[in-house]
C-alpha cells in the first residue's frame, strides 16, 4: 500500500510540474541554444527550431542530427530527452523528424513528429508539421492518451540580417480531455543580426489558455568558436544563460534556465552536420 501511495504521489507531482514548466505537449525549441535565448526561436533560421516553426527547414542545406537533454528542477524522472534529424530534399527544401520523451515509468509524455519546409519565393519559406502525441504510465495507473495534431509556419528574410517568423501549433483544436487540454499556440517574432558576432531575438507567444508571453534573447560570439547566450520570458518569468561552441561540423551548447515556480533546469545539446 505504501509503495502504491508513493508511486501515485510521484505521478501527481510529475503531472503538476510538467504543466508548470510549460510541458503538456506544447512545442518547444529542442536546443539549449534557443532555450538560453529565452526560448525565442520562431524567427531563428536554425534547424533545431523547426519544432516550433517548420518553415526554418527551408534554409537547411546539410544533413543534420542533434540530441538534447534537459533536467527539470534537477529531479530524477523529470528529464526531457530528444533527438532530431534534418534531411535536405533539394536546393529549396528539407525534412526533419523529431522524437521527444519527458518523464519516467511513473508518468511520461512522448512526441514523435515529422516536418517539412520549403522556400516559395525570394526570402520566403513555409513549413508544416505533423505530431503523434502519447502520455501515460507503464503500470496502468494513469489512463493513456494518444492523438495527433499539426503545425504550420512561415519565415520571411528580406535580407541577411533580418528575419520574421510566425507559426501556429494545433490549429485543429485537438483536445486531451475535459481537464487537460492540448493548447492552440501562436508564435510571432523577429531576429536581427546587425553585426556578425551579434544576434538578437524577440518573440510573442499566445497559448489560448494562458496569458501572452514575451521572449527576448541575445547571442554574442565573444571569441572564435565560443558563443554566449542570455534571455528571459514572461508569464511566468524564466531567466536563462548559456554557452555554445561551434567548429566545422560540430556544435555544442549548455544552458541553465531559472523558472519562478519550478526552479532550475539545466540543459545540453550536441549537434553535427554532414
Amino acid at each position: 500500500m505504501l509503495r502504491y501511495t508513493l508511486r501515485l504521489a510521484i505521478s501527481v507531482l510529475a503531472i503538476c510540474c510538467a504543466g508548470a514548466a510549460r510541458a503538456q505537449f506544447e512545442p518547444q525549441p529542442l536546443s539549449a541554444r534557443c532555450q538560453a535565448m529565452g526560448g525565442a526561436s520562431v524567427a531563428v533560421r536554425d534547424f533545431s527550431g523547426c519544432n516550433v516553426n517548420p518553415a526554418t527547414l527551408g534554409w537547411l542545406r546539410k544533413w543534420s542530427v542533434a540530441i538534447d537533454y534537459r533536467q527539470l528542477m534537477v529531479l530524477k524522472g523529470m528529464g526531457y530527452k530528444s533527438i532530431a534529424v534534418g534531411i535536405p530534399t533539394g536546393s529549396i527544401g528539407a525534412a526533419a523528424v523529431y522524437y521527444t520523451h519527458f518523464g519516467d515509468l511513473t508518468y511520461n509524455e512522448q512526441t514523435a513528429s515529422a516536418h517539412y519546409g520549403i522556400r516559395v519565393g525570394k526570402g520566403v519559406s513555409v513549413g508544416v508539421g505533423i505530431y503523434y502525441l502519447h502520455s501515460g504510465t507503464n503500470d496502468g495507473h494513469y489512463e493513456p492518451f494518444n492523438s495527433a495534431t499539426g503545425s504550420v509556419g512561415v519565415q520571411y528574410a528580406p535580407n541577411e540580417k533580418l528575419c520574421f517568423g510566425a507559426s501556429v501549433f494545433n490549429p485543429f483544436f485537438v483536445r486531451r480531455d475535459g481537464v487537460q487540454r492540448i493548447p492552440v499556440q501562436m508564435n510571432i517574432g523577429a531576429s536581427y543580426n546587425p553585426v556578425t558576432p551579434l544576434l538578437m531575438t524577440v518573440e510573442l507567444e499566445k497559448n489560448i489558455y494562458d496569458p501572452l508571453r514575451v521572449r527576448l534573447g541575445v547571442e554574442y560570439c565573444i571569441i572564435d568558436r565560443i558563443l554566449i547566450q542570455a534571455g528571459f520570458a514572461t508569464s511566468p518569468m524564466v531567466y536563462s544563460v548559456g554557452v555554445g561552441y561551434r567548429h566545422s561540423h560540430l556544435r555544442a551548447n549548455i544552458c541553465v534556465a531559472v523558472h519562478q515556480r519550478v526552479g532550475v533546469t539545466p540543459g545540453v545539446t550536441l549537434g553535427y552536420t554532414f
